[in-house]
């Protein structure tokens, strides 16, 4: 029988970029960015590499989308004031949709 490698979907303490990493027995594992040593904490995801890859994909687009908005704050864009922090609604709408796609099925197969 093939037996397909899993794997899953994980994100660095450090830089909070998502990355592709084969399942292991080892809870430990490497950032492939940084290089950060760094225990296993939360799976965003699980299943073949190709579709772990598109989750990361989106995930980091989404991350990128939420930098970008943030940086973006104060540039005359429609803000609501929450907790004495102005954050623009594209933001706030970002930051649901990653929530939803991180918090979405384990497995991705």
């Amino acid at each position: 029988p093939n037996m397909v490698q899993e794997s899953h979907v994980l994100r660095c303490f450090s830089r909070q970029a998502f990355q592709v990493q084969q399942v292991k027995k080892s809870m430990k594992w490497t950032c492939k960015v940084c290089g950060e040593k760094q225990s296993l904490m939360q799976e965003f995801g699980r299943g073949t590499a190709a579709n772990c890859r598109r989750h990361v994909q989106k995930l980091n687009t989404l991350r990128g989308r939420m930098l970008e908005m943030n940086s973006c704050c104060h540039s005359g864009e429609q803000t609501f004031r929450t907790n004495s922090h102005y954050i623009p609604e594209s933001t706030r709408t970002s930051a649901r949709c990653l929530l939803k796609i991180a918090s979405s099925g384990k497995h991705l197969l």
